[in-house]
């Protein structure tokens, strides 16, 4: 997806430096591999304190492929990033498989193959 629209919203907190560089990678990632022409919301919030503070994420992609919404929650804000992306990934795999058809399954198999024989070999 190739698109300057991109907004992150944070709640009940400051982010590190790292947290700013882990959102950023993620939505980085959710560019290249959604559909092109979106826009791109991310929300993040923290509620409660120290050892019982949980953090929640929603992802929304808007396109004219369709619409992707993921949503998480974790007391670790990595874990969380890291669900929000598989969420994503497992949305963008099912809208690329509606788009290519039967094409996509026979591509994975075909690359499993040869990476098989390439490891025989």
């Amino acid at each position: 997806m190739f698109t300057n629209k991109v907004s992150i919203n944070y709640k009940g907190f400051h982010p590190s430096k790292n947290t700013l560089e882990s959102v950023e990678q993620l939505l980085t990632e959710l560019q290249i591999e959604g559909p092109s022409n979106s826009r791109l919301n991310a929300h993040i919030a923290k509620d409660g304190q120290f050892s019982h503070a949980v953090y929640k994420g929603i992802i929304e992609i808007r396109s004219n492929a369709g619409s992707f919404f993921a949503k998480a929650e974790s007391s670790q804000i990595a874990d969380l990033i890291h669900k929000l992306l598989k969420r994503s990934r497992r949305h963008f795999s099912k809208w690329k498989e509606r788009k290519l058809g039967g094409r996509l399954r026979i591509q994975d198999q075909t690359s499993v193959l040869s990476f098989e024989s390439e490891a025989k070999a």
